[in-house]
């Protein structure tokens, strides 16, 4: 399947005036100080992106505004701004250019280089990428990290979702030194930003791809960019991380406790060494520098492998789960709630039964629309709580089937609730669709698995199960939908598989609920109905780990919107107490 072309930036919140006109169509172009606006480029976690023109010097450009609530803020809106231009000064072929950070009618705006081409995070979802690929974007973005490091930015938030790969096969780095450079309002599924919390150290970057001493708490440096590039570079040669748990919590224990997965046979034994200094948990022990890298990764690309040395041994320190590890657990099951109609129609002229239409893929690209909330809100929470969990569930398999799952924070957070739309942002060539009925004392399930590209159906199945049993609908939905994808699970691997993290229905119930809910955390009645149902879910079960992190989230999404410290305080204990829980 081709991957599509797109220009790639987060943005989630549109500006009150002449950007969401434009949105809307009411103004059909628009000047923003001497921009044309020519049309949206998209949405996401630091405001909203319309492609322009520069009308001064005749260039496309990107043009970038910030969230109300940014602007609105003198000290974060200053510090953005020295920031913005701190990384102006970048000039770097593999380094997307920030031309200018300014202001119109009070709406600040980021203008920077419009790069064209597709995420390096969408090739990836089609698997490992060729050696000489890796080397040759391996060798672009760690030059550009040479060249920024050299004049003392630091990325701190490198992934495969900040990187373009352009039509002529160059890597660009997007959003550098922009990435954490925000209030904790901003806080998104994607970024984590702490840089307001004085008191309580700083934790920038995406969970996946943070160095051990970001999560535990420690400042970014030059070697947790190195780390970053470690993880970009082991998906590029393994399309999959190295570091992997069924929530973010267990994601957190990883990186910080566990090994490197073991790359593919079909990596080169140099490249594997290359990967694994990055990836060594003490900074100490890491490449000295990004030149260091570049020069490792261009010398296997002249065939001399024996120039890639093996880091001298360091005294490991003991670690703690400090704050970077409570914020970490925090983030278990964040999102956005979507609501999408046009499933309705789908379902009227889809009626299901255990069906057999089409032919399943020999490598499966899975999204998972959230399901349309029909019934009461709580009803509705437990619906969108099911469709979190399954997704994690079927994203653990891809360790050991030909499975790829697009997380559910992802689907969300681009706002993904079509079919057409998943494979637009995803590429994704099946998706899973949901529709969840409440009859009397019984759930039922209907899925059906479409064919991203023809949009028919290819399996589906319906699921009942007793509303007292949670437990039971979800182990026969996740084991049902495993079998339509023709996925042999292991006996073992069924077991794994369905260990709930608790002994207790009640407690399972009160926890998918309180994930549902946790899904719009913008809204505060939604926070506070997390935070009694993940209580009321320790109450049936003390020793419930991902509960008690869920309750820490929910903690630390009540901190964010009312900026009392005593939800933080009560977030990071909570969260400890997963850490010993679990």
């Amino acid at each position: 399947m081709p991957t599509p072309t797109v220009q790639y930036y987060r943005i989630v919140y549109i500006l009150p005036r002449g950007p969401l006109a434009l949105r809307y169509g009411a103004v059909p172009a628009q000047l923003i100080s001497h921009y044309r606006i020519l049309g949206p480029l998209g949405q996401g976690g630091m405001g909203v992106v319309y492609r322009a023109e520069d009308t001064t010097l005749r260039r496309t450009v990107a043009l970038k505004f910030l969230p109300p609530r940014s602007a609105s803020t003198p000290k974060v809106n200053d510090n953005l701004r020295r920031e913005a231009r701190t990384a102006s000064t970048l000039n770097h072929p593999n380094i997307c250019t920030i031309y200018e950070v300014g202001e119109d009618s009070g709406e600040v705006f980021i203008a920077m280089e419009y790069v064209e081409g597709s995420t390096l995070a969408a090739a990836i979802q089609h698997g490992a990428l060729p050696t000489e690929t890796v080397l040759r974007h391996g060798r672009q973005l760690a030059s550009a990290l040479a060249h920024a490091h050299d004049r003392g930015i630091i990325h701190g938030d490198l992934k495969p979702l900040n990187i373009i790969v352009t039509p002529d096969g160059d890597a660009k780095i997007l959003d550098f030194g922009l990435a954490r450079r925000t209030d904790p309002a901003e806080f998104d599924r994607h970024t984590l930003e702490t840089t307001s919390m004085d008191s309580r150290g700083g934790l920038g970057g995406t969970l996946p791809y943070m160095a051990p001493e970001q999560i535990e708490g420690g400042e970014a440096s030059f070697r947790t960019d190195l780390w970053s590039l470690g993880i970009v570079l082991y998906e590029m040669a393994s399309g999959s991380r190295p570091f992997q748990g069924e929530n973010l919590y267990l994601l957190c224990h990883s990186i910080l406790r566990d090994p490197m997965r073991s790359l593919p046979s079909t990596v080169p034994t140099g490249l594997a060494t290359v990967i694994s200094r990055c990836l060594e948990k003490e900074p100490a022990r890491r490449y000295a520098s990004a030149g260091e890298v570049r020069a490792a990764l261009e010398a296997l690309t002249h065939g001399k492998e024996e120039s890639i040395a093996v880091p001298p041994a360091v005294a490991p320190k003991r670690r703690y789960l400090k704050l970077g590890l409570a914020v970490g657990a925090v983030l278990v099951a964040a999102g956005l709630l979507a609501a999408v109609a046009s499933r309705d129609s789908f379902w009227k002229r889809s009626p299901l039964g255990n069906l057999t239409t089409g032919t399943v893929p020999s490598r499966v690209l899975l999204s998972v629309l959230p399901p349309v909330g029909r019934g009461d809100a709580s009803q509705s929470a437990f619906e969108s709580g099911l469709a979190d969990t399954l997704s994690t569930r079927l994203g653990e398999l891809s360790a050991r089937h030909p499975l790829v799952v697009i997380p559910m924070n992802e689907t969300l957070d681009k706002r993904v609730t079509t079919v057409d739309a998943a494979r637009q942002e995803f590429g994704v060539n099946l998706v899973l669709v949901l529709n969840v009925q409440h009859a009397a004392n019984d759930v039922r399930v209907n899925y059906a698995l479409v064919d991203a590209r023809s949009h028919q159906q290819v399996r589906s199945g319906t699921i009942t199960a007793s509303a007292g049993d949670p437990f039971a609908l979800q182990d026969q939905v996740f084991e049902s939908v495993a079998a339509a994808m023709e996925l042999q699970l292991a006996p073992q691997e069924k077991q794994t598989y369905s260990s709930h993290g608790t002994t207790q229905p009640a407690a399972y119930d009160f926890y998918v609920q309180g994930l549902g809910y946790l899904q719009d955390y913008v809204v505060p009645e939604k926070v506070d109905n997390a935070i009694t149902l993940f209580r009321r879910a320790m109450e049936k079960d003390p020793g419930y780990a991902a509960a008690s992190a869920g309750l820490g989230e929910a903690f630390f999404r009540k901190y964010q919107l009312t900026h009392d410290n005593q939800w933080a305080d009560a977030a990071v204990g909570s969260c400890q107490k997963a850490a010993q829980l679990g």
